[in-house]
């Protein structure tokens, strides 16, 4: 198994756009499920509520969306590239997308415990 990064995909502002957008994508790809960074350890629980509603969102386009933990995905993602030697402004374009490979590794090692 090979997980990559994919470019960004931009909000519509709406949740189920959105939800709509992932799910085609998802199906596009052949994919059987959704995984979905959700920021547990927030300070302000506003984001987790979100993403609890995109999930939901999601699962209403009939996909099966698994939602993993992201905390501390973001900071991985940065020492990563920094790692690689990027400068600062790469490594702000590429950290989302290497944050959301984080995470779907994250989903596959939890799985095979």
């Amino acid at each position: 198994m090979i997980v990559s990064a994919q470019p960004n995909i931009q909000p519509s502002g709406t949740l189920k756009i959105d939800a709509e957008a992932l799910s085609e994508l998802a199906r596009k790809w052949e994919a059987e499920a959704i995984v979905l960074g959700i920021p547990v350890n927030e300070v302000d629980p506003k984001m987790q509520r979100i993403c609890g509603m995109l999930a939901e969102r999601i699962r209403e386009t009939g996909m099966e969306v698994f939602e993993v933990d992201e905390s501390g995905s973001s900071n991985e993602a940065d020492a990563v590239w920094r790692d690689e030697g990027e400068k600062v402004a790469m490594r702000k374009r590429l950290r989302d997308g290497e944050a959301a490979r984080i995470i779907v590794e994250r989903f596959f090692a939890q799985r095979q415990k």
